[in-house]
């Protein structure tokens, strides 16, 4: 009966025709690794099956049973913890990190908050395990799928990551290729991010420090553009193309009333590659709008008359976000394709309203809202399109370069 449940469950959750699904995160919740070690790990399968289970089919009774067996997993999971090894275990590691994908639906946790505590605390656990410690490849699988997630928190948090450093990305070295050189250049991002909003709470800002910065947000952009010369390189025909949107007819239906301000939408060959390539489009989007903030602040400077041409990269990379939506979120792509939807949807909707564009922020919002409908929630709930300091199309104060 369980292996039916697993089954069933992988099969709703993953995309159907992708075996390779999503080269972020996807990878340890396979067949293979679904083999409860524990109780508590036991538990979470059991939770994560009966809530994939019970949101598709809207079954009141699977859903209570899914919070059942998430309560009993949690319960048990606290006692083990409290033990001196417990960071060792494998299978406590496994129980936290599946928890927190029972987390992200909204019959465990209406806001999704309990997926980013799990996953929080499992940070905690590797961190103290250390990256020279002796790994089993169950936990490098972990892990390997954990940078990805924080990767993912940091980019929330305009924070740093910790595991970002090249002790780590040894230890967490499954692959080599594209896929990896994308996620290494994503993890640099976040502290990036950081050390600008620690330069802008200064009150009187360092011009060399701001100009580190800067140097090292044009070297970034430089690589990540390298990297998509790289990446197209590698297909026999193009990493993504434009198609009517009227071709996703799941997705149309939130525009029945002819609102839909993105009348082309993108295919990809695959959720895999297409999961790569929205996440460089986040990535570039971070990365231009910061560097046009920062220009910004200062007339005359050497980068000032790429402002222009840096709002139009960052609007087209916003707009290709929006438009990779309809292929991700289809039927056919499970909750997979929902959850990782939520990221580009996001950083979207975060760069119209900064840049007033009111249209496509409400069509971000009523997609938002249309697939929330699905019983998933989002890692951005709370701070949905909301402004963090990135520049608006309109008019900026320069400052003197004193002040620089």
């Amino acid at each position: 009966m369980r292996s039916q449940l697993w089954e069933e469950m992988l099969r709703l959750y993953f995309p159907i025709h992708d075996q390779d699904t999503d080269f972020m995160y996807s990878r340890f919740l396979s067949r293979e690794n679904l083999q409860p070690v524990n109780f508590p790990m036991e538990a979470a399968v059991d939770a994560l099956c009966l809530v994939q289970l019970g949101t598709t089919h809207k079954s009141a009774t699977l859903l209570h049973e899914a919070v059942a067996r998430y309560d009993a997993a949690v319960r048990t999971l606290r006692s083990r913890l409290a033990e001196a090894d417990a960071v060792h275990d494998d299978g406590v590691l496994g129980a936290v990190y599946i928890l927190g994908f029972c987390g992200l639906f909204q019959a465990v946790s209406t806001d999704g908050h309990a997926q980013r505590t799990h996953h929080l605390g499992l940070e905690s656990m590797l961190l103290e395990r250390g990256p020279e410690a002796k790994c089993s490849t169950f936990a490098q699988l972990l892990l390997y799928n954990l940078r990805h997630l924080t990767m993912a928190f940091g980019l929330v948090d305009r924070k740093s990551v910790a595991f970002n450093s090249p002790a780590w990305r040894r230890c967490a070295s499954l692959t080599n290729g594209l896929m990896t050189d994308l996620s290494n250049l994503v993890m640099t991002v976040p502290g990036l991010l950081e050390a600008r909003d620690n330069c802008m709470r200064q009150p009187r800002r360092q011009a060399s420090k701001l100009l580190n910065l800067l140097i090292c947000l044009t070297t970034l952009e430089r690589d990540l553009q390298a990297w998509l010369v790289r990446w197209m390189a590698s297909f026999d025909g193009l990493p993504y193309w434009l198609v009517n949107a009227a071709k996703f007819p799941h997705f149309m239906v939130y525009f029945a009333d002819g609102l839909n301000v993105f009348p082309m939408a993108f295919r990809f060959p695959s959720f895999s590659s297409g999961s790569a390539q929205t996440t460089y489009w986040i990535a570039l989007l971070q990365v231009k709008s910061t560097i046009l903030e920062m220009i910004q602040l200062r007339c005359g400077h050497p980068l000032s008359g790429r402002d222009r041409m840096l709002k139009e990269e960052a609007r087209e990379c916003a707009a290709n976000l929006c438009q990779s939506i309809a292929w991700l979120t289809q039927p056919q792509h499970g909750s997979c394709g929902i959850i990782r939807a939520s990221g580009p949807l996001h950083y979207a909707a975060r760069w119209y309203a900064n840049a007033g564009d009111l249209e496509r922020l409400e069509w971000c919002r009523r997609v938002k809202h249309s697939i929330a409908q699905r019983g998933i929630a989002s890692l951005y709930a709370d701070n949905f399109g909301q402004d963090v300091g990135t520049p608006s199309s309109g008019s900026h104060s320069c400052e003197s370069s004193e002040a620089w």
